[in-house]
Order: structure tokens, then C-alpha cells, then sequence
């Protein structure tokens, strides 16, 4: 079941009242940007180094490799989309999602999707970013809740809408 915080309950509603969310309306830009995902002993990413990183450097930089890809897999869907609202981002962000598992080489590969919401200089953002689930390694708090700004996290076993 997908898991929100408070704070993204409004925008939840208005979604599913906007009827959005759907892989055909991801942009070009994202259905683009999806066709970079590579998968790769057991690493799901978007954004592949020129090399592969080695454990160590993982270890040292990012804790993990959930923390890893989801360094590497953290985009901001205004840069990608005209959506000119938060709800629309969020639209976006979950079309998006479901492009991705289209993708997966491995449609059992299980991955983990995270979206939050925020104002920047008075403009909406929304974060969208992915990884592998693994046991004992995860990048959100166990309570949503402690995030001041909207948070949405669901897997790619779950819909969403």
C-alpha cells in the first residue's frame, strides 16, 4: 500500500479528482529519460557513471547502495515538465514511475519510488527519485510524518493510481 504523509494527503485527493498520473501523460522529456535506465548486477540507475562505482566508494560516499541510486536516480520533474502546479508534478512523477518498471529489463526486479514536494523561491518542485529494495537499507524515515514537506513512497508492486 502506498504510504503518505499527512501533508500530501490534499494532494493526493486532488490528483485522483484531476483524473492524472498515467504513463501517457509523462512528457517527451521523461519518456526520454526513462530510456537511460540501466540495470546491472542487481543496481537500478538513470544517471550510469562512466565507470561503475566499487563497494568501497559506495560504502564511503553514500552509506549504501540504496543511498547510491537514490543520489543517482534523484530528479526534479519541473526541470522535465510544463506542469504548471504541484498536483501535476505529482501526476507526472507517478506516470513516470510506472515508465520505469515498462523499462525494467527485470519487470521482478522490486524498487522502491519516492516523491516530495516543495516550494522554491515561490515556484512548486517536485523530487522524484527511485532504488532497489534491500533488505536492512532504506532512505526515508519509518515515519513519514516527521517530513514537514508532502512525502509519497510506494513500490513497484503497489499502484498508485
Amino acid at each position: 500500500m502506498p504510504l503518505a504523509n499527512e501533508a500530501m494527503l490534499p494532494f493526493l485527493r486532488e490528483l485522483g479528482d484531476r483524473h492524472l498520473g498515467s504513463v501517457e501523460s509523462v512528457t517527451p522529456e521523461l519518456v526520454g529519460f526513462a530510456g537511460r535506465l540501466t540495470v546491472r548486477d542487481g543496481s537500478a540507475v538513470l544517471r550510469l557513471p562512466a565507470s561503475p562505482p566499487d563497494p568501497d566508494s559506495v560504502k564511503q560516499l553514500f552509506m549504501d547502495w540504496t543511498g547510491f541510486e537514490c543520489v543517482a536516480n534523484h530528479i526534479h520533474i519541473e526541470d522535465f515538465s510544463p506542469a504548471v502546479d504541484a498536483v501535476e508534478m505529482l501526476g507526472q512523477a507517478i506516470g513516470f514511475s510506472k515508465l520505469i518498471q515498462q523499462k525494467l529489463p527485470h519487470p521482478t526486479l522490486p524498487l522502491r519510488f519516492i516523491v516530495s514536494l516543495d516550494k522554491f523561491e515561490g515556484r512548486d518542485q517536485c523530487t522524484f527519485r527511485f532504488h532497489v529494495i534491500r533488505p536492512s537499507e532504506s532512505w526515508l524515515a519509518e515515519n513519514l510524518d516527521s517530513y514537514s514537506e508532502p512525502v509519497l513512497t510506494w513500490t513497484s508492486s503497489e499502484s498508485v493510481f
